[in-house]
């Protein structure tokens, strides 16, 4: 198979996962609620009243999305210029991420800045951000340059990413980057690195558990078995964007409003100035579109916000929000081309899952002053650095 075979098979599995994920998470979590099988009084988020014409259009614009992306990342066109850095500077890189990892760990026992509001105008939450667009730029540096790295390499990325887990998002993030490691290995590897990834994700599992309930109640679901916590707890939350895109087309979002929504990404941007040169006084409610979402689908008190989802930040603000994916399609097209190989849908799902942080957020990258603007533009730089070394020989 060619280059270009491997890139357009590899370019339609990443943008297919991206664009229908919320429809199939949909779906599943409706039946969990029709059979019974999950408790809907336990989830925090409002569900909208299914009605099929709703349904129907949630399909439309799940396709429409696809292939508007689609056709976006095959015009795009290839890119021509490389960033070369040396191994002493992807040395230092993955020094300072290891660092800032250990630092989090042990900031997480008794603060959590990911949680906390505001805390990014902090020194702690500011390390969590910088950390966090480290491990995903760092991940594609090196599945992009693999032959010029070694093993060592990703088992720093991978014992970081392990060191900032913090909830089952991190559990998540952290099987992702390993499924699509052990994908890329030889059958010899796959079989010592199953073993391992299996003890390591039980590991995870319970410091993720301890972090989000208690040793105890970690403990009793660790004995009890996965089955009722899958039904009730995390097929709903992962679930979270779908009912957004749902609640959206059903008009039970304020942002299903243009005009509101244009208003809330104007006022995010003028808070943004307020935090940086006036402290924060005199903010505008809600201060982000993710903020608004968490009000509509939770209520006046809901604590943080929600990030829209691939789907609803394309459609609920095009044409403005085609530029963003333009630097998306880029990314897309430019790993599927240097990863020269055919990835599997489980891959295409881990690498979405991976990139959640730009890919899921893209209202909130409109006021421009985002650390979700500043890690696309950093992944996106990461997708053309070249390392500059000599090979070294897989084993």
């Amino acid at each position: 198979m060619t280059s270009n075979e491997f890139t357009l098979k590899n370019i339609f599995k990443f943008i297919f996962f991206l664009s229908f994920i919320d429809l199939l998470l949909f779906s599943i979590h409706r039946l969990l609620i029709k059979f019974q099988l999950t408790d809907v009084s336990a989830n925090p988020f409002a569900n909208s009243d299914f009605l099929l014409v709703n349904y129907f259009i949630l399909i439309f614009c799940s396709f429409g999305v696809f292939l508007l992306t689609v056709i976006i990342t095959i015009k795009v066109p290839n890119n021509k210029f490389k960033i070369y850095i040396s191994r002493n500077t992807f040395f230092w890189l993955l020094a300072i991420l290891l660092t800032s990892s250990i630092y989090i760990f042990f900031l997480q026992q008794t603060f959590r800045p990911r949680y906390t509001s505001g805390s990014i105008t902090t020194l702690d939450g500011l390390t969590r951000v910088i950390n966090t667009i480290l491990l995903v730029c760092l991940f594609i540096i090196y599945q992009l340059n693999r032959k010029q790295s070694d093993y060592k390499t990703f088992i720093i990325i991978l014992i970081s990413s392990i060191l900032t887990v913090d909830g089952l998002a991190g559990v998540a993030f952290f099987l992702s980057m390993a499924l699509f490691e052990f994908y890329r290995l030889n059958f010899k590897k796959k079989i010592s690195s199953s073993i391992f990834i299996i003890i390591l994700t039980v590991i995870v599992l319970d410091t993720a558990f301890n972090f989000k309930y208690g040793s105890e109640n970690s403990n009793y679901i660790l004995l009890t078995g996965y089955s009722d916590y899958l039904y009730s707890y995390i097929i709903p939350r992962f679930s979270v964007h779908a009912e957004q895109l749902y609640s959206y087309i059903s008009q039970d979002l304020d942002i299903s409003n243009y005009s509101y929504l244009s208003t809330v990404i104007m006022e995010s941007f003028n808070n943004r100035l307020k935090v940086i040169f006036n402290d924060g006084y005199d903010l505008f409610y809600p201060k982000t579109v993710g903020q608004s979402i968490a009000y509509s689908m939770q209520g006046l008190n809901a604590r943080g916000g929600s990030s829209p989802g691939y789907v609803l930040s394309v459609i609920s603000f095009l044409p403005f929000t085609i530029p963003l994916i333009i630097i998306l399609a880029f990314i897309f097209k430019q790993v599927s081309f240097r990863l020269n190989e055919r990835v599997n849908f489980i891959q295409a799902a881990c690498f979405c899952f991976i990139i959640k942080a730009i890919s899921a957020n893209l209202l909130d990258m409109l006021p421009i002053i985002s650390p979700a603007l500043l890690t696309l533009i950093l992944v996106y730089l990461s997708s053309h650095v070249f390392l500059k070394y000599k090979e070294i020989k897989e084993t």
